[in-house]
């Protein structure tokens, strides 16, 4: 069944940021909200990780009610990368991927053979195995990404929630990551939603895309069926062309300014 929004409406003490708002992740595929600064899409992500409890509505984890499941439960089944991590420079990378096992670490003891297992093999999903002894402050943006990555992956969820993966970073680190992401939902079946900005990006690597505009739903679907120059006029403002990417066959779209 996995991760489903049903009318939901969410703030944070004042006026709603959202309301009324229903979106489903398709099971094993790659979902990128899209929309204007202030659309309410990390409001949405943080509704979905079960860090901002709604208003009115709920969201369902599997058909149940993610706010009356455990924490310990949630974190057995939904990996949530926030926005901007952060952790002692100091740290190496098999300490920060380690601490992707903590919801199934018992009271006593060191870490399992399942523990290792699964820490070795989000290590070489993200191609990091080489720098498990390497302090996180040594590395780049686009590196730490991947160990941020390479931690949600240690918990063994079938579920990845990320909130703006690809801020900050340079092309190639924000190709790198996309790429990452798109290869464990083909080859692992993750069910991965994302927040993005660059549209033409979530296009190329989404299987499904949903258009945020003052924290409603504009459209979802395909990339094909949500890049259309009416929908992205209305989502942002602009008139824009779309065409097809020549080299791989995605929609993409040139902003000509506002409307």
């Amino acid at each position: 069944m996995g991760l489903d929004a049903r009318d939901l409406t969410l703030g944070y003490g004042g006026p709603a940021i959202v309301e009324g708002l229903s979106v489903t992740l398709p099971p094993r595929q790659v979902t990128a909200l899209i929309g204007p600064n202030g659309s309410g899409k990390s409001t949405v992500m943080r509704a979905l990780a079960r860090l901002l409890r709604p208003r009115v509505g709920a969201v369902y984890l599997d058909g149940a009610a993610l706010s009356e499941l455990p924490t310990r439960a949630v974190a057995q089944r939904l990996a949530l990368l926030p926005q901007q991590p952060e952790a002692p420079a100091a740290l190496t990378v098999g300490d920060v991927v380690s601490y992707g096992r903590f919801p199934y670490r018992r009271l006593l003891g060191g870490p399992t053979v399942e523990d290792r297992e699964a820490i070795e093999a989000a290590l070489w999903a993200t191609e990091l195995t080489d720098w498990v002894d390497r302090p996180v402050g040594a590395l780049s943006g686009g590196q730490r990404q991947r160990v941020w990555i390479a931690m949600a992956l240690a918990q063994r969820t079938d579920l990845l929630l990320l909130d703006e993966p690809t801020t900050f970073l340079d092309l190639a680190h924000q190709l790198d990551v996309l790429r990452l992401l798109r290869r464990l939902a083909d080859t692992q079946g993750k069910t991965i939603a994302l927040v993005i900005h660059d549209v033409n990006l979530a296009a190329r690597f989404a299987d499904h895309l949903v258009a945020l505009k003052a924290g409603r739903v504009v459209a979802e679907g395909t990339p094909r069926a949500v890049m259309t120059p009416a929908i992205l006029g209305e989502v942002f403002g602009v008139d824009v062309a779309v065409m097809d990417d020549p080299r791989e066959g995605a929609p993409q779209c040139i902003a000509y300014g506002g409307r």
